[in-house]
């Protein structure tokens, strides 16, 4: 049986987080400098690849908008000394089959 090379484990992992901001869907109206500081206050510094959309859930007679805010952020990998010691492990391996 042929072993690939085991792919050696991050010490960080890169995560998706979001934020809803509700608004009076009556008037559709935002200050936007309540909604900057709210920006400010949800985003961790850091954060990566930082997008907004419009969002919008009809139900029968009604709706709800809201803005969805989504980014990504590096977070420290839990699992990274397990992980190590599998990987070295496979290493092993992966090397004594290699040098048959």
């Amino acid at each position: 049986m042929i072993i690939a090379k085991p792919e050696k484990p991050k010490k960080w992992k890169l995560v998706t987080n979001h934020a809803s901001y509700y608004f009076d869907f009556v008037s559709n109206k935002v200050s936007l400098l309540v909604f900057l500081d709210w920006i400010k206050e949800s985003v961790p510094e850091g954060a990566e690849d930082v997008t907004i959309g419009l969002e919008n859930d009809h139900y029968y007679d009604d709706s709800i908008t809201w803005i969805g805010l989504n980014w990504k952020e590096k977070v420290p990998n839990t699992k990274y000394v397990s992980q190590m010691k599998k990987y070295n492990k496979q290493l092993e391996k992966w090397k004594e089959q290699c040098r048959k």
